[in-house]
């Protein structure tokens, strides 16, 4: 792991109580993550994977649902800053999928992926096709 990633890896860490502190301080992470992707310091999957295994405990990010706002964040901002292109092709690049970073509860259930998806601006990443059909969710790739 490379020194930014390992960084990366102690603020995810102390996330939890800094953002008791900075309550925006997921939102703030984000942005800079997109940055350091963007510049291509970081990769979208490096970023991914350290955000699935991080926090106080191993993978606590996730169960908060944290890891998933700070990843749809992400995704925003690449999109507002380098357009819709690159961010969808960051994101095929990656090999991540948004259903990566739902609790086992939700992915049984289209409800949560299909409002975060509209609360991000996001649904270009999965087309109508791929959204919930026949109760399954279905990875955008398989189309």
């Amino acid at each position: 792991m490379d020194g930014v990633a390992c960084r990366l890896e102690g603020v995810l860490s102390l996330l939890e109580d800094t953002t008791v502190d900075v309550p925006k301080a997921p939102e703030y992470l984000a942005e800079m993550l997109a940055k350091l992707i963007s510049a291509g310091v970081l990769s979208l999957s490096q970023v991914g994977k350290l955000l699935e295994e991080g926090g106080p405990e191993p993978g606590s990010l996730l169960e908060q649902d944290v890891a998933l706002n700070i990843f749809g964040a992400i995704l925003s901002t690449l999109r507002k800053e380098r357009g819709e292109d690159y961010m969808a092709d960051t994101y095929r690049n990656s090999g991540l999928q948004v259903e990566d970073f739902l609790l086992p509860a939700d992915k049984s259930k289209g409800g949560k992926l299909d409002a975060f998806l509209e609360k991000r601006h996001l649904q270009s990443l999965y087309p109508v096709s791929s959204f919930i059909l026949h109760g399954t969710v279905h990875s955008p790739t398989a189309y």
